[in-house]
């Protein structure tokens, strides 16, 4: 069985993180043969040239004929061919290949969420796919209702990488310290959280507190500016674009509060990773990873009252016994231990198998 691994677009560090841990894995099991197709002098490059995964660097996502027929070439030369798209700036490049292939592969396609744009693409981009691979039972439903046939819709949980993540780092200074990760738009939730804050501030008897805002956008100066106006600036720290690896440790509790299902998951993750209890607004993609009071703690949708009578709870745990926080992240390493992504690999192979064997009996059918 012959996989290439398609991913062009590097702007979401999660979404690349996933393509690098399933071509790692796949390239070191008996998956077969594996190739990256990436951008040329790109993160997905450079890592998979460190641990020996076959690469294809392309220059262009138009792409350059030579580097077309060089693909086409590949594809006809083999039996069986599997073509996934990981991202969805891959998808028209992959669907040109396949009508080139003369029968020869199967296309799969990697869906994150549908909220916020991602809705606009499922047309154009998954009901071409032969397979999509969808992070969890809700984003196969929400493809289903889109349109998209369920016998191609395959619910595979995302991997995470604890290795990638250091330890959170106890600070000894009586506060207690949230952080969204999110970039600084209205669906993201952060003018959810000035509410709360709003409200926080007007609590008494509360431990030292600050919520940091992890990311950069077009809501910085507006969201700013409400801080100043509320009067909880004093409590806010606004750090633009940082790696989350070097932010979150110094974090106490991770706060989700999206509004459409983008970015939160990923956050989630990386918190259960690094050791910190995760608070999320209650979106089909969150309840289907976060079980309340066991691996997270749910908040209902665009609620400041319910976020910050959450976050009163918490910095009064973390400020005493943390016997809250601790149960909380308990359950996080629970899941991060059922994530892996030798798992995540494993079940993409099966998923490739089936789809080899309906190119090979196609195939045979037409006597090729």
């Amino acid at each position: 069985m012959h996989i290439l691994l398609f991913h062009f677009d590097e702007s979401c560090p999660a979404s690349v993180r996933q393509t690098f841990l399933l071509a790692r894995d796949l390239s070191a099991g008996t998956a077969g043969d594996v190739t990256l197709v990436c951008t040329a002098g790109g993160f997905l490059e450079r890592e998979a040239r460190s641990v020996d995964v076959p690469v294809l660097p392309v220059g262009g996502l138009t792409g350059k004929p030579l580097t077309l027929m060089r693909l086409v070439r590949a594809v006809r030369s083999r039996e069986a061919f599997v073509l996934h798209c990981c991202d969805t700036a891959s998808a028209a490049l992959v669907r040109q290949l396949k009508r080139l292939s003369g029968g020869r592969c199967r296309t799969v396609q990697t869906w994150r969420v549908v909220g916020g744009d991602a809705a606009r693409h499922v047309e154009r981009v998954c009901r071409h796919a032969d397979a999509v691979l969808c992070h969890g039972e809700m984003v196969c439903d929400r493809l289903e209702r889109h349109g998209v046939p369920r016998s191609r819709l395959f619910a595979v949980s995302p991997a995470v990488d604890a290795g990638h993540y250091a330890p959170r780092r106890p600070r000894g200074d009586g506060r207690c310290v949230f952080v969204v990760d999110a970039p600084l738009a209205a669906s993201s939730g952060h003018g959810i959280v000035l509410a709360a804050m709003r409200l926080l501030a007007t609590m008494p008897g509360l431990p030292e507190w600050e919520v940091r805002l992890v990311g950069d956008g077009p809501d910085f100066a507006s969201l700013l500016a409400t801080a100043r106006q509320t009067g909880v600036d004093t409590h806010l720290a606004m750090l633009g674009t940082q790696d989350e690896r070097r932010i979150l440790p110094d974090a106490d509790v991770l706060l989700a509060p999206s509004l459409d299902g983008e970015h939160g998951a990923d956050a989630i993750r990386a918190a259960w990773c690094v050791g910190l209890p995760a608070v999320a607004s209650s979106l089909d993609v969150h309840t289907g990873m976060v079980r309340h009071d066991e691996t997270g703690l749910l908040v209902p949708v665009g609620d400041a009252d319910a976020l910050a009578a959450v976050m009163a709870r918490l910095a009064r745990d973390v400020a005493g016994d943390g016997a809250m926080a601790a149960g909380l992240v308990a359950g996080g390493r629970a899941e991060v231990l059922r994530r892996t992504p030798e798992r995540l690999a494993a079940a993409h192979l099966d998923i490739y198998r089936e789809q080899a064997g309906a190119v090979r009996r196609s195939l045979q059918s037409a006597g090729v």
